[in-house]
């Protein structure tokens, strides 16, 4: 049972901060003005800190950290093997990993944490909505909801190999976003639940700090992360792959 036991040292590692994070009002370390609504029938639903899976851990946004470092397509087409918790999300796509990771300078050691930071988010999350986590280690086998989850967390951390601007990190797609709202039921009484936003808010220390959301595109696609690229899926991207240098070996006469 290695996820479970891997699960369960990472909740041992985490302590109180899952508890201090995740089950805590949205107010996080920002202090900023929202927009509430007044509308008395509002009632809020899965509203939580961090309101998306895997987007804040220790106050720091996950999406602009990683859009800050430089990101190598895996080199080892076996690398989602080394990915067990992610393993059944990441098989099915091409996925990158940051260069700046320094642990023993194998590829499948940087699978490896990256697959923790997404146990972690995951773990953190299913928390804070109050579900019991000791019951939801093998996340594929629960509702919606649960999926979504972990679907979040793997993707942020395990971003699409990015075939047209090498090194940049590819977010999740707005569209996944959408789908765990929808999926979780989410609801909060002020403009928190928006999956592309740019904002800027103030911290409690005076600084300000620039924010953005989720790539403004639908998967599957090409320009964000989410689920394959596959036959049902847009053929518009097929287009945009032609443009690449190279595409024309890939076309017979």
């Amino acid at each position: 049972m290695p996820i479970l036991a891997a699960a369960a040292l990472v909740v041992l590692l985490l302590g109180g901060w899952v508890e201090a994070t995740s089950l805590s009002l949205r107010t996080g370390g920002a202090v900023k003005a929202a927009t509430y609504t007044w509308n008395s029938l509002c009632v809020e639903r899965n509203c939580i800190n961090p309101v998306f899976p895997a987007m804040h851990e220790f106050g720091n946004n996950i999406l602009t950290e990683n859009s800050n470092r430089t990101w190598s397509c895996a080199v080892k087409r076996t690398a989602a093997d080394s990915a067990q918790f992610c393993h059944r999300v990441v098989a099915g796509y091409h996925f990158s990993v940051p260069q700046d990771v320094d642990l023993d300078g194998t590829e499948e050691a940087v699978f490896r944490e990256q697959d923790r930071r997404a146990l972690r988010a995951y773990v953190a999350h299913v928390t804070g909505l109050g579900r019991d986590f000791w019951r939801l280690t093998e996340p594929w086998n629960h509702d919606d909801c649960i999926q979504e989850v972990w679907r979040m967390a793997c993707w942020t951390h395990f971003p699409r190999c990015n075939r047209i601007v090498e090194g940049q990190y590819l977010r999740p797609c707005a569209s996944t976003c959408s789908n765990y709202i929808k999926a979780c039921q989410v609801s909060c009484c002020d403009e928190s639940v928006q999956c592309v936003f740019n904002r800027r808010e103030e911290m409690a220390d005076g600084t300000l700090r620039d924010e953005d959301g989720y790539a403004d595109h639908t998967s599957p696609s090409p320009l964000c992360t989410g689920s394959a690229l596959g036959l049902r899926g847009p053929l518009w991207w097929m287009a945009l792959l032609l443009l690449l240098p190279g595409a024309g070996l890939l076309v017979r006469e």
